[in-house]
């Protein structure tokens, strides 16, 4: 990317060059131009750079969070569970047959809603780094594009004299 960059910009101070309005500019306003667009797209990769990290860093503090949610809420259902059986048992004075095979059910039964409740919040974290993924991508367009627009004007200036 970097050296796509560099070639691009130095094809255009090729083209700039040729231009008579930007020979008719002294030695030192064509280095001092070409110095001030070398810094701006510098300061563009850079907070580009940056954007990335802290979209980054966002992430995994959201994924941390979430799993710490999942985890409290795991437990939360394991504790309820256990709850309800042992409330069984002594409503039962014990444990028949039918007893068990009911709690072996409902144990079951909340194992799948455990299951079902970790794949949503899995999908949901997906689609939150989908989405940020998405976000990043078109920031980094929009700055691409800026940065275009800026050099395009930076070469206009140059060919009018300014």
């Amino acid at each position: 990317m970097k050296g796509i960059i560099t070639a691009a910009s130095a094809a255009a101070l090729l083209l700039l060059g040729s231009s008579a309005a930007f020979a008719q500019t002294t030695p030192g306003e064509r280095a001092q131009s070409r110095q001030e667009l070398r810094q701006n797209l510098r300061d563009q990769r850079q907070g580009q750079r940056q954007d990335s990290r802290d979209v980054r860093q966002d992430q995994r503090q959201d994924d941390r969070g979430a799993r710490q949610d999942l985890r409290q809420d795991s437990s939360a259902l394991r504790q309820q569970q256990r709850s309800d059986i042992r409330a069984e048992r002594a409503a039962a004075g014990g444990t028949s047959p039918a007893l068990r095979q009911d709690l072996r059910d409902q144990r079951q039964d909340l194992r799948g809603d455990l299951r079902d409740a970790r794949q949503g919040q899995r999908q949901d974290l997906r689609d939150g780094r989908q989405d940020q993924r998405q976000d990043l991508s078109a920031g980094r367009q929009d700055l691409r594009q800026d940065a275009r627009a800026q050099r395009q004007q930076t070469r206009r200036k140059l060919r009018s004299g300014q």
